[in-house]
Parts: C-alpha cells; sequence; structure tokens
C-alpha cells in the first residue's frame, strides 16, 4: 500500500520510537501521546497505527484501544520494507553535497533546481537541518548553510576539544546524576550490547551515543559546557553518519558508556573520568588518527 509522505514519516518514526524505547508485546500506545511526542495531530497517527494493524503489528481492541502485538526486536523487516520517502532522499542528497564542498548561501529557488525538488518538500527538509543546526535562514532571503566539521583536522580538533572538556564535566563539584535519566540510559547502553547495535540505523546508532555523552554532561549543571559540546556534536554529525560503519564496534562502545555509567552510579567519579578520557582518546584514535 502506497502511503503518503507525512504517514510514511509517522510509521517510520512510530517504529523506530517502539524498537529505541524496546516496549513490549502489549503495550498500550495512547495516540495523544505519540502525536504529542512527534508534533503532529491525531489523524496521521491513527492513519499510521491502522497500517500497522493490517500489518499484525499492532492489534486494535475496541475497549482497550490500540496494542504493541509483538516484541520491539520483531520489527526489522516492517523498517526495511517501509519505503524511503521524498523526504528523506533529499535530506540524503543536500547532507552528500554539503559534506562534499559546503554549500554555502543559497536560495530556494536555487536549491529547487539543484535539487530537483518542490518549495513545500524543500522547506520541509530545510526545517529539518535548522533543527539539526547546520543551517540558518538570513533575514532578507535565502539560507546559510554552516561548514560541519568535514575534513580531518577539524574532525580531530573536535576530539581534542572534547578530551579538555567531557572528563572534567565529571569532576565538577556541580556534578549530580538524575537518577531515572541513569537508569535510562543503562537500559538503553544494555540493549545495543545485547545485539541492537545489529538492528539500529546509523542515525539510531549516533542520537543513542549523543544521548549518552549529552546527558552525563548535563548532570554537571554548567550551562556552557553543555552548550558547548551540543554545538560541537550538531557540527559532526554528517562525518558520523559516514563514520558508522568504519568505526570501532559498536558493542565495544557500549561495554565502554555501560563502564561509565556503572562508576557513575557508585559515585567512583574519578574513575568515571579516566574512562571517559580513555573512551574518547580510543574513539579519537579509530576515527581520526594522527598522521
Amino acid at each position: 500500500m502506497k502511503h503518503n509522505h507525512l504517514q510514511q514519516k509517522i510509521l517510520r518514526e512510530l517504529l523506530q520510537w517502539i524498537r529505541v524505547e524496546r516496549l513490549e508485546a502489549g503495550h498500550k500506545l495512547v495516540t495523544s501521546q505519540i502525536a504529542k511526542q512527534f508534533g503532529v495531530s491525531r489523524t496521521p497517527v491513527l492513519a499510521a497505527l491502522d497500517v500497522l494493524v493490517k500489518d499484525d503489528v499492532v492489534h486494535y481492541d475496541k475497549n482497550k484501544g490500540y496494542l504493541l502485538a509483538c516484541h520491539y526486536d520483531a520489527l526489522d523487516e516492517q523498517l526495511e520494507t517501509l519505503p524511503e520517502s521524498g523526504l528523506e532522499k533529499l535530506y540524503q542528497s543536500i547532507c552528500d553535497n554539503h559534506f562534499a564542498d559546503p554549500l554555502g548561501e543559497l536560495s530556494e529557488s536555487e536549491m529547487m533546481r539543484r535539487f530537483d525538488t518542490s518549495r513545500a518538500l524543500l522547506l520541509k527538509c530545510l526545517s529539518k537541518i535548522l533543527q539539526e543546526g547546520w543551517v540558518v535562514r538570513n533575514e532578507g532571503h535565502g539560507w546559510q548553510f554552516i561548514e560541519v566539521v568535514n575534513d580531518e583536522t577539524a574532525y580531530r580538533e573536535s576530539y581534542e576539544f572534547r578530551l579538555l572538556n567531557e572528563p572534567a564535566a565529571l569532576l565538577a563539584e556541580s556534578f549530580q546524576p538524575d537518577p531515572n535519566e541513569l537508569a535510562s540510559l543503562i537500559e538503553e547502553q544494555q540493549f545495543i550490547q545485547n545485539h541492537g547495535f545489529e538492528k539500529l540505523s546509523a542515525k539510531e546508532l549516533y542520537d543513542a551515543n549523543i544521548r549518552f555523552h549529552e546527558t552525563i554532561i548535563s548532570w554537571a549543571n554548567n550551562r556552557f559546557t553543555l552548550q558547548a559540546i551540543q554545538r560541537l556534536n550538531q557540527l559532526r554529525r554528517l562525518v558520523e553518519y559516514r563514520q558508522i560503519e568504519t568505526a570501532m564496534s559498536r558493542n565495544i562502545q557500549s561495554n565502554e558508556h555501560l563502564d561509565i555509567l556503572y562508576a557513575i552510579q557508585a559515585n567512583e567519579m574519578s574513575l568515571a573520568s579516566t574512562l571517559l578520557k580513555q573512551h574518547i582518546e580510543r574513539a579519537r584514535s579509530t576515527k581520526a588518527p594522527s598522521r
């Protein structure tokens, strides 16, 4: 069955959300909560859920509502068979072009011609990129693409910056982990460790990695450190997507993440800081080795 753009988007995001949250069969899917989660009305959510009912992924009960009919790790086939949307194709095309040669300043008309797309789809894509932080809208007209970390020197410098700041954040007097966030991070990294790294997409793995680092940095309760790390993560997003296949094993990375989290859980902050430093150094030596 062919779905419109919004239905495809909600279907993919809903399936990915179920996997990331590791929802079990029987979990109730509340349409109002899902709509709020994805920033849409209930109508496209209901349409997406009806598609999943026909695919036996979701069961509808007139008294209980929509219930997940299968385990979260049984959704690979549905995600693989879901066609790539026009938005995803356009996003990837812009990513590839900007990574290869910074796009600089472009008008919407220029982008429509260059990427052979409609204005409506282009604006949706630019809105997504704007949220990710690598394009800004000019005051007059047009868009300015921000240079990202796309060469070896800048990539190595990004790791040097992280080594200077992230381990130190864990030793701050103001550092205070949130118990619920800590438990959630441990659960997510355990899922990745237990073969979840074989099921998740490059974006899902990157997002989980960013969530780990930004969350533990947020516990230092220093807005400037957190904002700096968040900004850096936005700039290195494109190169990290391309590193996902050649980087050190995702299993090894999740093991290291868990060791850091367990040290924080035990309030062994000196150990946690040392482990984080070693973790970043290993990633640097793998993905951005010195010549």
